[in-house]
């Protein structure tokens, strides 16, 4: 099955020609367009035997796994007849958990700037995350700092999601207990759980819309994302009115081919989790409103300038206030804030998606930018006594035990994720000199603090130093492998 990626910008699912439809089923879900459940499980696994670990994947993860073709058909069923989709199943593999099942590097999949030997080429993956290279690079503590399990050496991580919070409990026992008949070592479970705020939206613990300015890979979810905004969009390309920002995407910025041409494609996965700091970032946002001199609801805008929108989403590039109705406008750039007066060249969503304003490094131009964008999904974890939507005072608010199970899809880690931690999150010379670290995800001494509009729209600047309220707590590098591979890892 070969198809070329580069040139496949919106799937419709209404009329998928044979060799797409192929590639469907072949395709894991989740990664062309993301589960939607609200409560997943991630089970990170050590092998003890590789035979074991065939039989048990074949046995008891293979039926649970949700193909690309039975999510749309999923999504459509409830679109038409309001049937929930059930139980969604993921299965990832690590560079070690290949080698110990006893894949040779020839038969392990491989990012595509290291098999077309561009100079700057690494294979992050085989690196895996815990690595002290790719540690330096990312600016992450020591793995000795991370939560046990994730010391640990991992093989695989099973994702299991659904709607339904004490089913998912149960189904995700059943499948940890034969696990454990395999002899195969659970070193470590995570639990999901979405957060939404008073409009039914999908935040994070700090409050903020999230989720957002995703490239899509759908027809129907390009036309959705478009007219949500102006209410207007070409029906073919899905391109809003001004055509400010287009989120469509070609395949391969998240498909690679299997080394066996016969297997399909499969997807490299990040999986990170991060710690937030509730309160800490609160507080500062209150100190950050005083420096500015913002009182009553105008205060909303220290936060917005750190994150790039309002807890609500609304961008601060278009306005100073909350109170676009949801879900707001995303086809906007920045040609209208090219100074970075209203949205600051730090801004968490300036920061990871320039949208073209990526100019003042050879590697950072336009026309490449989009080539570095991942497919982000993830979800909160950690209970809290009082959440977001009910207006927690800042005693109520957790300073730990909660934060987001980062996860992300895309063709090159080396090239995607890590670019933008480093190069763009972690650079305080990025996107142009002197603007400090991303105020959400930098990591690393911040040297400069951040240059913020003392006046919304003004020239006038004030510096204040704003992050440290997110903390890596352990992760790993995965690939997503084709349901066809793991059809034939029967021994």
């Amino acid at each position: 099955m070969t198809i070329d990626l580069r040139t496949i910008s919106a799937l419709d699912p209404a009329n998928v020609p044979p060799a797409l439809r192929d590639l469907h089923d072949r395709l894991q879900g989740n990664i062309l367009k993301g589960h939607g459940r609200s409560f997943t499980r991630h089970l990170f696994l050590k092998f003890t035997n590789p035979d074991q670990a065939r039989n048990w994947i074949i046995g008891i993860v293979l039926p649970r796994i949700t193909s690309a073709n039975e999510q749309m058909e999923q999504v459509h069923r409830f679109k038409v007849q309001e049937i929930p989709g059930g139980l969604f199943g993921n299965f990832f593999l690590t560079y070690s958990g290949y080698r110990f099942l006893g894949y040779k590097d020839a038969e392990i999949p491989v990012p595509p700037s290291v098999t077309r030997k561009e100079p700057s080429a690494r294979n992050a993956f085989r690196d895996g995350m815990k690595h002290a290279h790719t540690q330096a690079i990312l600016g992450d503590p020591s793995s000795s700092q991370w939560d046990k399990g994730f010391r640990e050496t991992i093989h695989a991580m099973v994702l299991l999601a659904d709607d339904d919070a004490a089913f998912l409990g149960r189904e995700s026992a059943a499948v940890l207990k034969t696990a454990e008949l395999a002899g195969i070592e659970v070193v470590q479970v995570e639990s999901g759980r979405a957060l939404r705020n008073a409009a039914g939206q999908g935040i994070e613990h700090f409050g903020y819309v999230d989720g957002r300015s995703q490239p899509l890979f759908y027809l129907e979810d390009i036309l959705e994302e478009n007219r949500s905004g102006d209410g207007t969009c070409d029906p073919k390309s899905g391109i809003g009115k001004g055509g400010k920002f287009d989120p469509r995407a070609t395949l391969d910025l998240v498909l690679v081919p299997e080394p066996d041409p016969k297997d399909g494609y499969g997807s490299f996965f990040v999986f990170r989790k991060l710690e937030q700091n509730v309160r800490g970032f609160k507080q500062l946002e209150k100190d950050l409103a005083q420096r500015l001199k913002l009182e009553g609801e105008d205060a909303e805008l220290a936060g917005a300038m750190a994150v790039g929108r309002f807890e609500d989403g609304t961008p601060v590039a278009l306005r100073r206030e909350a109170g676009m109705t949801a879900p707001v406008l995303n086809n906007f750039n920045y040609d209208d804030d090219p100074d970075g007066l209203k949205c600051p060249f730090h801004a968490h969503i300036r920061k990871v998606n320039p949208r073209g304003q990526a100019a003042t490094d050879p590697g950072l131009e336009p026309e490449k930018e989009r080539d570095r964008r991942i497919t982000r999904r993830g979800i909160p974890y950690g209970a809290r006594d009082v959440e977001p939507k009910d207006n927690p005072t800042l005693e109520q608010m957790p300073t730990g035990g909660v934060g987001l199970l980062f996860m992300c899809f895309q063709a090159d880690i080396a090239r995607q994720f890590e670019f933008m931690q480093a190069k763009w999150a972690d650079n305080e010379n990025f996107p142009t000199p002197c603007v400090g670290l991303d105020p959400i995800i930098g990591q690393g001494a911040a040297e400069i603090p951040q240059s913020w509009p003392a006046e919304w729209g003004e020239p006038a600047k004030q510096r204040f130093s704003f992050n440290g309220f997110v903390s890596l707590k352990g992760g790993e590098y995965f690939f997503a492998p084709s349901l066809a591979f793991l059809n034939r890892l029967a021994v």
